[in-house]
């Protein structure tokens, strides 16, 4: 039985750092181990990459391209979680 956060394509991950690469950004969170994307390809590249680019530190709410991907489709803060 899957619980109701596996699967989802959006969820709420606090971002460690951001490093620009040439085709794409990369984007590790604190509650995982792997590097998410963001593909230049993506048309709210720029949009998502500032937003998470300023938010180091702080929760952000990200939608990803499919269930368990790795690839950010976009990011917003989570004014939800602001303390």
């Amino acid at each position: 039985m899957m619980s109701s956060n596996e699967g989802q394509r959006e969820r709420t991950m606090t971002v460690v750092k951001v490093r620009v690469r040439d085709d794409r950004a990369e984007v590790m969170f604190v509650e995982s181990a792997a590097i998410y994307r963001v593909l230049r390809t993506n048309p709210h590249y720029e949009q998502t990459v500032r937003e998470l680019s300023s938010a180091v530190g702080s929760h952000v709410r990200v939608r990803l391209a499919a269930p368990y991907a790795e690839i950010i489709e976009e990011a917003t803060k989570d004014v939800r979680a602001t303390r």
